[in-house]
């Protein structure tokens, strides 16, 4: 029995490493103030039940905000995705971190959807949308990103 279990643990440890992804993305608005936002996600399948996909991912956003104020986000999202092949749309969820020059620095969470949109075996097209939000409900943001994904 022992064994069986340490057979299990390694084939689902190699399933997952093969499912590892980073994501480099990108936002522009002009709407209040010109600002444009960069970051990074870094993603780990975890496990899947036919075409749906459950995994973890930390996502790091670094926002400039016109000319003097910065903003720096730090979450951690469970995903949940549904392989359609070249479409594998998802939803996150998950806490976080800001901080802020011009708000300050506070906890937070965001909830989101977006889709990946197979390019090669081992890069997509990342289209998300998150709402990101303090747990006192009264500082919200929308944020719409793309981004390019290399899976490893």
């Amino acid at each position: 029995m022992k064994k069986t279990i340490i057979a299990l643990a390694m084939l689902a440890s190699v399933g997952a490493a093969s499912a590892a992804e980073v994501t480099i993305n990108g936002a522009y608005s002009s709407t209040d103030n010109t600002q444009y936002s960069l970051g990074i996600v870094v993603g780990q399948s975890i496990m899947a039940f036919g075409n749906i996909g459950i995994g973890a991912e930390g996502a790091l956003d670094f926002t400039k905000k016109n000319d003097v104020k910065n903003q720096t986000d730090v979450f951690a999202n469970a995903v949940v995705s549904y392989d359609l092949g070249t479409f594998a749309p998802y939803v996150l969820a998950g806490p976080g971190y800001r901080w802020s020059d011009a708000a300050g620095n506070e906890a937070q969470y965001n909830i989101g959807a977006g889709t990946k949109i197979k390019l090669t075996d081992l890069m997509n097209l990342d289209v998300r949308y998150r709402r990101i939000d303090n747990f006192d409900n009264n500082r919200s943001e929308d944020k719409v990103t793309v981004g390019i994904g290399f899976k490893f």
